[in-house]
């Protein structure tokens, strides 16, 4: 997430980068001469605007609007007007429409939602059914009951938490968290550790998550360690050459081949290559990383001697057809000559051609090639580059 200031606002203008999402995504804020929030625009389309911000003589909310998006449709799921007495909230009222609250503030009742004990402490909170909350003499909450249901919790003398008990039924969770120090235990289980900066789920593999407070220490955003796989494959095979078309540059600008003697994924019938020569480079990719990520590369390839005066006439047949065949019938580039096609349907055959002959080692080198750059797309001077050999089959491999 990015911020950018001006002298006379906060943060104006938040944006942030979504790998489900292509575009980068933007919140243009707005504030009051008191620095209060008074609206925000999502892109251009109004998904997620919030509007009709204001604020009473205290400096309390008194309206706010909210947009979500409904199918690729703009709706409003939020008309919220706000109630107090003095400075204590008394009341929310939500005026969207019925069908497009989903996601919206939950308005669970009509008239007073909320109500104080003689300290000022909430007891009740009608929205959330909780029908009554009890504090201690330390004024920390004792127990927090939702009708029959309820979460009770116990203190040290220091006030220091020490259990959370849920009691309930209805699908309400009846277990009991017992709080060691910085580690949390349900029932005899190691569930996360806390520290100073967040918390370790232990339960998940040892997930880290960091928390991102505010000035006053409020938590503002959870940063997840969440590793997430993402494969992106040039096949070549029709089926496909939309979809890549739209992930490699260059994807078109080479030659393609319909052979299986050159197939490597076998993900169609016939099984498509690409073909490079006079040193021609393939397709093409940028990918944007971050610190902690790992990226794998990996390209197959396959070499024919067509100097090799001891290859087998068939295989020379295919050979010429690389060259440039006759337009008629399907094969390389379009076309292959009749020679090549008797041997076409033979797959087992075609494998022995490359390992059935004097094999030629001395294969002219390709290449794997990868560049790094900086954010600023200034190219980084490091090692680039992996070289493709040979293997006892005549095929070329290479990974990074």
């Amino acid at each position: 997430m990015e911020g950018e200031l001006s002298p006379r606002s906060y943060f104006p203008i938040i944006t942030w980068d979504d790998p489900a999402c292509p575009a980068r995504r933007v919140n243009i804020c707005s504030f009051n001469i008191a620095k209060r929030l008074t609206g925000s625009t999502w892109n251009s389309d109004g998904n997620f605007n919030e509007s009709h911000i204001s604020y009473s003589a205290n400096g309390n909310i008194t309206a706010l609007r909210r947009n979500r998006d409904n199918g690729g449709t703009v709706v409003q799921m939020d008309q919220l007007t706000y109630t107090y007495t003095g400075n204590q909230l008394t009341a929310v009222a939500d005026a969207a429409p019925a069908a497009h609250k989903a996601g919206g503030f939950n308005d669970g009742n009509t008239g007073t939602d909320y109500s104080y004990n003689d300290n000022g402490y909430l007891k009740e909170d009608k929205n959330k059914g909780i029908t009554e909350i009890t504090y201690t003499r330390q004024d920390l909450p004792a127990q927090i009951n939702f009708g029959t249901n309820n979460i009770k919790y116990t203190y040290s003398a220091g006030g220091g938490l020490m259990t959370v008990t849920y009691t309930g039924t209805n699908g309400f969770p009846n277990r009991t968290h017992q709080y060691v120090g910085e580690l949390v235990f349900e029932g005899t289980t190691l569930k996360e550790i806390r520290h100073e900066y967040g918390r370790v789920l232990a339960d998940a593999g040892n997930r880290y998550q960091y928390y991102l407070t505010d000035h006053l220490g409020n938590t503002r955003v959870v940063l997840q360690e969440d590793p997430a796989h993402f494969t992106v494959s040039a096949t070549f095979e029709p089926d496909n050459l939309e979809t890549e078309s739209m992930q490699f540059m260059d994807y078109g600008e080479a030659p393609h081949i319909a052979s299986s003697l050159f197939d490597h994924t076998g993900t169609s019938e016939t099984g498509y290559a690409l073909r490079l020569t006079n040193g021609e480079t393939g397709p093409s990719r940028s990918v944007a990383v971050l610190p902690g990520d790992t990226v794998r590369m990996e390209v197959f390839a396959k070499y024919l001697d067509l100097g090799n005066k001891k290859t087998d006439p068939a295989l020379m047949a295919i050979a010429m057809a690389l060259a440039g065949g006759s337009s008629g019938g399907m094969g390389i580039d379009g076309g292959i000559i009749p020679q090549a096609q008797r041997v076409a349907t033979e797959n087992s055959s075609l494998a022995d051609l490359l390992t059935g002959k004097q094999q030629n080692n001395e294969a002219p080198p390709a290449y794997l090639n990868y560049l790094f750059f900086d954010k600023e797309m200034n190219y980084i001077p490091i090692a680039n580059g992996r070289r493709l050999y040979p293997d006892d089959r005549g095929s070329l491999r290479g990974w990074v």
